[in-house]
């Protein structure tokens, strides 16, 4: 979906609130545009901002000297009425801008190609622009590259206005840099890093002197360099679906980091670099690692305790096995879906009507589940089950899910079985038998006594 378009003031306003009008020059904003140059091979490229009635260029490379140029003279006025990326192979003949005091004079402009910095507010406040003194096109992969250092330009711009705007207190700038997701940098071809922003430093433990070069590489995890390096060597061309490792910082701490890096291309697509993230993940990977060791000790418990654990979203109609459950039926574990068919089909025929009620009495909330049942194997063997369950129902009052265990008591009900038939056994026994036989209870209370034991009581 579209962000919708802002009026002019709309627009001002939202570029005033950036507070980066006619500030000094930046390392990450002139980083940004010297690799749009070299990934473009231009020998210009800007940074625009535009306002009411001028274009100043927040980073320049290839026009010393020069700081912003009228409004109605820029290439960029013409970006952010179209909105998209902007290419102008000969500006000498092209009607727009044939006449233009910037093609007529100094620089010279032949080339031109830019892409609107669209804020999150779908504000267009300036462009990323890519300048020759020849005529040219650029390939597809330099368009997609131009594509997304713009938007790289638009988030740094944005960071940059959040953070100035919790500069006046050192503690909420610590916080923000803490909070703040992701953190930039530049290589060359091999992996040498030419720039890394503050929230790079920050989660790498290290200053931007010391990771220059191939100095990043120290803070790897040694147990990770070997993967990692190979990875990138052969990593194919285009956006790196990212690479998780570890670093170690000057004072033994281990954090988890993901990166994610795009390859720039030259015109003979060879690799001049690349643009990338890194994300600390640590939080993330060490409660991925405590719900996985919760699970094991789950599933643990309820191998131990041959319970089965099952859930049906009523939403959907989709029921959920653990593995024990497929035991507990006499079924492999899937693929095949579980349906309530399919589980009301295993219930022994005399107990399929109870079942199916007592799920429609817990849904309707009418009653609970805490039943006991009897399935049939394939192989025709019974097995008794008991199945408990607790119902999650949304805002409204709608039941949406069952989440339920079951485990096997058919054991127990063997073992009822025969210690009901040895009680019956042991009664005739006594019965039958020529002596006097009396129980009673605790308060001595005579509780049951043979035909002998009568007869000589009365």
């Amino acid at each position: 979906m579209s962000l919708p378009r802002r009026t002019e003031s709309e627009r001002l306003g939202a570029l005033a609130r950036l507070q980066v009008l006619d500030t000094p020059p930046e390392p990450e904003f002139d980083g940004l545009a010297q690799v749009a140059a070299m990934s473009c091979e231009t020998p210009i490229s800007l940074l625009t901002l535009i306002d009411a009635d001028r274009q100043w260029f927040k980073a320049n490379v290839g026009l010393p000297g020069t700081s912003q140029t009228p409004r109605e003279a820029a290439f960029s006025h013409h970006v952010l009425t179209e909105g998209s990326l902007l290419e102008v192979p000969d500006a000498r003949a092209d009607a727009r801008f044939s006449a233009d005091p910037l093609v007529t004079g100094a620089p010279a402009v032949r080339f031109y190609a830019g892409v609107a910095l669209c804020l999150s507010d779908g504000s267009r406040v300036g462009t990323l622009c890519v300048i020759d003194r020849e005529p040219r096109r650029l390939t597809p992969r330099q368009r997609a590259t131009l594509v997304h250092l713009a938007d790289a330009a638009v988030q740094m711009l944005e960071a940059r206005r959040t953070t100035h705007e919790l500069a006046d207190s050192e503690a909420r700038v610590r916080a923000l840099q803490e909070s703040s997701a992701f953190g930039v940098f530049v290589t060359d071809p091999t992996g040498a890093c030419t720039y890394a922003d503050a929230r790079w430093q920050t989660i790498f433990g290290m200053g931007q002197d010391e990771a220059l070069g191939h100095g990043w590489s120290r803070g790897v995890h040694r147990d990770d360099k070997d993967e990692l390096f190979s990875e990138w060597r052969t990593a194919s061309r285009g956006l790196d679906p990212g690479k998780e490792f570890r670093v170690r910082h000057h004072d033994g701490a281990v954090r988890h980091v993901r990166a994610v890096s795009r390859v720039a291309l030259s015109e003979d697509d060879e690799v001049t670099g690349h643009v990338g993230t890194v994300e600390d993940v640590t939080e993330r990977v060490l409660q991925h690692a405590a719900l996985e060791d919760a699970h094991r000790k789950l599933q643990v418990a309820t191998d131990s305790g041959h319970i089965g654990v099952w859930e049906w979203d009523l939403r959907s109609d989709v029921i959920t096995w653990s593995s024990r459950m497929y035991a507990l039926f006499g079924l492999p574990i899937g693929p095949e879906r579980i349906t309530l068919d399919l589980w009301l089909d295993r219930v022994h025929r005399e107990e399929r009507e109870s079942v199916t009620r007592a799920l429609d009495e817990i849904v309707s909330g009418e009653g609970h589940l805490d039943d006991e049942y009897r399935v049939v194997w394939d192989d025709g063997s019974v097995h008794h089950l008991r199945a408990s369950a607790q119902v999650t129902r949304d805002a409204d009052g709608t039941a949406v899910q069952l989440t339920g265990a079951t485990w096997d008591v058919t054991p127990l009900r063997q073992l009822a079985d025969e210690l009901a038939d040895q009680h019956e056994l042991l009664r005739l026994t006594l019965q039958a038998i020529g002596d006097a036989v009396i129980t009673t209870d605790a308060s001595s209370r005579i509780t049951w006594q043979n035909p002998i034991a009568e007869q000589m009581t009365g």
